[in-house]
């Protein structure tokens, strides 16, 4: 079952600068409008383009950064499980595999149930996984994500600042990126990934 929800509360202009200055010349060999002469080649384009950027709300961002958001502009898909039938399938599956993960298993299942009876975009809450190093508590998460089908990101806090990590670097540092959750999205066009904080 998929859901959609809205991503981007920005307009994002559909034209770059050589389409803009096509539609104007296309325009005036129709007599539509008025030729701009005295504006040198492009000019008129860029204004117009520098225009609708302004009113984008994305004047801000780089070219190559509106190009990831573009895709996102209807909205973003929220993967969800299509009954309660797919809920038991992904806890069986996890358990034959790592039944030693039981407790973890039980609670994510319990989860994945509700959503699906509900008819609700898959939901695990907060769970933390405690044990000796070794044991698989990041490949069980890593494993719940792909039996869900929702892309996964790890966050090493032992060796990255997690807070960088998940709200990203503001514009202004040098290194300025969005946060891994949010790559997560941008790269998996689905809005609910299975965020993992590896070494709390």
């Amino acid at each position: 079952m998929a859901h959609r929800i809205p991503f981007i509360d920005a307009r994002i202009p559909l034209l770059d600068e050589k389409s803009i200055e096509r539609r104007i010349e296309a325009l005036e060999d129709r007599g539509k409008v008025r030729s701009l002469i005295s504006q040198g080649p492009f000019s008129r384009a860029r204004k117009i383009h520098a225009w609708l950027m302004a009113r984008s709300g994305l004047a801000h961002l780089k070219s190559d950064q509106i190009k990831m958001l573009e895709p996102l502009k209807n909205g973003v898909r929220l993967a969800g499980l299509a009954d309660v039938h797919a809920a038991d399938l992904v806890a069986a599956e996890l358990h034959a595999e790592m039944p030693w993960m039981a407790p973890a298993t039980r609670a994510a299942w319990r989860s994945l149930r509700l959503a699906a009876l509900k008819g609700q975009p898959v939901r695990v809450p907060p769970l933390l996984l405690v044990g000796p190093p070794g044991i698989g508590k990041s490949a069980w998460a890593r494993q719940l994500a792909e039996r869900i089908g929702v892309p996964s990101v790890v966050i090493e806090a032992t060796n990255e600042p997690a807070g960088f990590a998940v709200s990203g670097l503001q514009a202004g540092w040098s290194s300025a990126s969005p946060g891994k959750p949010l790559l997560a999205i941008l790269r998996g066009r689905i809005g609910n990934p299975l965020v993992i904080v590896d070494e709390v």
